[in-house]
């Protein structure tokens, strides 16, 4: 009778622990954002048609000095008039200006920049080519990111069964519960040698 009476005690014990872990239930929700297939394009001229033109008057030339290869570091109103600058007036070389202007009108400039990157929408690229003083060609590339949200479900308390013998001739039944990652277990043991029987409390820890 007493056997039997340890025997349920044990069964009812390790149902107590089932119950309680499947009713304790931690929620944690991980956000991650994964990268899209990107977005790119690419719009050249006839396409690219100005919104606004303007005329500037008079003319602006990128002046250079006679006799020199320096820049007029700005455009005095002495050089738009026709005259000299500075206090010496140094006489500007008109057709060395016109020349140097001219090439400055057929160099090719490429600009290229980031009009936004966040790591929640994405990144935005662009690139433009400029010639003649116009606008020749704009690339873009957008990459999209996308919110994945995962929510997992892991266990405060985690019941267990377990059993067990040894050489001594001994044999255990019985389980435990862990609360996150400390266990505590109960077994019955009975020894079929000395024809007694008891009681085993264990710890544990998981790494």
């Amino acid at each position: 009778m007493d056997l039997l009476k340890r025997v349920l005690g044990t069964i009812v014990l390790v149902g107590i622990g089932f119950i309680i872990g499947r009713k304790t239930v931690e929620e944690k929700t991980v956000i991650k954002y994964v990268d899209l297939p990107p977005i790119q394009g690419e719009v050249k001229v006839p396409d690219l048609v100005p919104k606004w033109e303007g005329f500037r008057n008079p003319i602006k030339l990128i002046y250079i000095y006679k006799g020199q290869e320096e820049k007029v570091p700005q455009t005095p109103p002495e050089i738009t008039n026709g005259g000299g600058f500075g206090g010496d007036k140094k006489e500007v070389d008109t057709l060395e200006s016109v020349k140097r202007t001219m090439l400055d009108w057929n160099t090719t400039r490429k600009y290229a920049g980031t009009f936004f990157k966040d790591p929640k929408i994405g990144q935005f690229d662009w690139e433009a080519t400029v010639q003649y003083n116009t606008l020749q060609r704009l690339t873009y590339k957008y990459t999209p990111v996308r919110e994945q949200i995962k929510e997992t479900r892991s266990r405060k308390w985690s019941p267990f069964l377990r059993a067990s013998a040894n050489s001594f001739g001994q044999v255990g039944v019985g389980g435990g519960i862990y609360y996150r990652n400390f266990g505590v277990d109960v077994s019955y043991m009975r020894d079929f040698e000395l024809t007694r029987s008891g009681y085993e409390v264990g710890f544990s820890w998981k790494f």
